[in-house]
């Protein structure tokens, strides 16, 4: 008797407590706490998460480009650029 006791007491015989799938959760929780925990993972990341202000308009509309004479060309214009605004 004192031994089931103290078996008890230490958890021995405690049953698995019930868990929830997911659609049992009503949706307002679910949708607290998804939101929790992108809050959670952006003040974690602090400014190296990027942020986009309004709506997302998707990839650029122009495609992308494979020659490599045209992207050294155009970097080559961006270097030019940037050292004409720092001798201004």
């Amino acid at each position: 008797m004192i031994l089931k006791g103290f078996i008890g007491g230490f958890g021995g015989n405690a049953t698995e407590p019930k868990t929830k799938t997911a659609d049992e959760i009503p949706v307002e929780a679910m949708t607290a706490m998804q939101n929790s925990v992108m809050r959670e993972i952006a003040v974690k990341a602090g400014n190296r998460l990027p942020v986009t202000k309004g709506r997302d308009r998707g990839l650029p509309k122009a495609p992308p480009v494979f020659d490599l004479e045209a992207l050294r060309a155009k970097n080559a214009e961006a270097v030019e650029r940037m050292k004409k605004r720092s001798r201004e």
